[in-house]
């Protein structure tokens, strides 16, 4: 399965499902006012916390900002393979931006669960890919 899957990359069938899958979301006004309220809301924080951050440099800035996701992302990833902590648990040690980095993380993940994972057209057109 791996020679497949490695197969599917290089034959660049992979990146052109993920250029489909972001172009299906950027057309989706709903999925991207909702993404952007989350974010500016999440600068606004980090802005209100850090004023200074205006001064630097914007892809600085811009990895700053990925950074935090990425914690979050991890944080969450983590929680839901241990499931020893509840949510409620997880959200009270974390910081305003934190917490608003991991509404952000979830609300992804559960784009592509419902877009992606679940998709079982999209699947199918995957796996027939795969095929031939």
């Amino acid at each position: 399965m791996a020679a497949t899957s490695d197969e599917y990359k290089s034959s660049g069938k992979f990146e052109s499902k993920r250029v489909q899958l972001f172009q299906e979301f950027s057309n989706n006004p709903n999925e991207v006012i909702q993404l952007q309220t989350l974010v500016d809301r999440f600068v606004q924080l980090k802005i209100e916390k850090d004023p200074s951050i205006l001064l630097k440099n914007n892809n600085k800035i811009a990895i700053l900002l990925q950074e935090e996701i990425s914690k979050a992302k991890t944080s969450w990833s983590l929680s839901k393979r241990q499931d020893f902590r509840s949510s409620k648990e997880q959200l009270s040690g974390l910081s305003e931006e934190g917490k608003l980095a991991l509404e952000i993380v979830r609300y992804l993940d559960g784009y592509v669960d419902s877009n992606v994972t679940e998709n079982r057209q999209l699947l199918h057109g995957i796996d027939n890919s795969l095929r031939s």
